[in-house]
């Protein structure tokens, strides 16, 4: 029911939402079972772990809070008690309306008059990029043949509407790589500019696509699906690895969507064997950058008004 995920008017927004409730919670339950940890969640449990380590270096308050499940926003607020302050890490590295945006205008609300702060967007931070990296280096199999980027998907409507221009975005095939201020909030270009930077990385060929597509309306393209079935069906390949860059905790998206459906399909397609690449969740790297966003002054991090 989110606007910023479903930009449409309410009414046809509760219609969607009353379809899909029909049998989507028994899917989903169906595929969080096949990738559920001992410990709970593969989200939380990774979310946790972060969580624990930076609290415990940084001796500060650290809590958790999800957009829409638990722990929600305001049980993150309550665990962290009387702070001055509240700097929000973002789990996203590129803008997206249905992720950055939202989030923090959630958060807004569970604040009161306390400053919000926002970590800054990490698409091309070298950080993120060296702990992703070693991600890549770490779970490559020696016979993998090329490297497919998944990406979140989400509609083109969106790309557009978070453009400044209103004329920039998906205005020509090049469009990501014409210097615009449309970049600033462009999802898809920020996303080409982080495989761009791994890609350069790898020995490998490399491509990139987009998961998660949801109903009839045109979403960012090639979408992941059709792709790594292309890759084994036309050009022959029978090992391929998939890294999701989009996200910086393993979740459903990547650990069924790539980890069991889209390997599934790419092996009925031809191909014999699909690595997933895991997301950085608690690496060593991406904690330091974490931490070091935590250490600098307010003022050098983005307020949220």
């Amino acid at each position: 029911m989110d606007p910023e995920v479903v930009s449409i008017p309410y009414v046809l927004r509760r219609l969607i939402v009353s379809w899909i409730l029909l049998k989507r919670p028994a899917e989903s339950a169906r595929s969080y079972q096949s990738i559920w940890l001992p410990e709970g969640s593969p989200l939380l449990v990774n979310c946790k772990r972060l969580a624990s380590r930076i609290k415990r270096q940084l001796n500060l308050p650290v809590a958790i809070g999800m957009r829409y499940g638990r722990p929600s926003f305001a049980d993150a607020m309550a665990e962290l008690g009387d702070v001055d302050e509240v700097l929000l890490v973002s789990p996203y590295p590129q803008y997206a309306t249905a992720t950055v945006k939202s989030a923090t205008n959630h958060a807004r609300k569970f604040l009161g008059n306390k400053p919000l702060l926002i970590s800054p967007l990490f698409y091309n931070d070298e950080a993120f990029l060296d702990a992703q990296f070693e991600q890549i280096t770490k779970h490559l199999v020696p016979v993998t043949q090329h490297l497919v980027f998944s990406f979140h998907g989400i509609p083109v409507s969106q790309v557009k509407k978070a453009d400044p221009t209103r004329t920039h975005c998906l205005s020509s095939s090049d469009c990501c790589a014409v210097s615009s201020i449309a970049h600033s909030t462009c999802y898809r270009h920020q996303c080409l500019v982080t495989a761009k930077k791994l890609g350069e990385r790898v020995s490998i060929p490399y491509s990139v696509s987009f998961q998660s597509r949801i109903g009839k309306a045109k979403w960012l393209e090639p979408y992941s699906s059709d792709h790594i079935k292309g890759l084994a069906r036309d050009q022959g390949l029978k090992h391929i690895a998939v890294t999701c860059p989009a996200f910086t905790m393993d979740n459903l998206e990547t650990l069924h969507e790539v980890g069991i459906e889209l390997r599934s399909e790419f092996v009925a397609a031809g191909g014999d064997s699909l690595t997933l690449i895991p997301c950085v969740n608690d690496a060593p790297r991406w904690i330091e950058r974490v931490i070091s966003w935590c250490q600098q002054p307010s003022e050098a991090l983005e307020p949220v008004s």
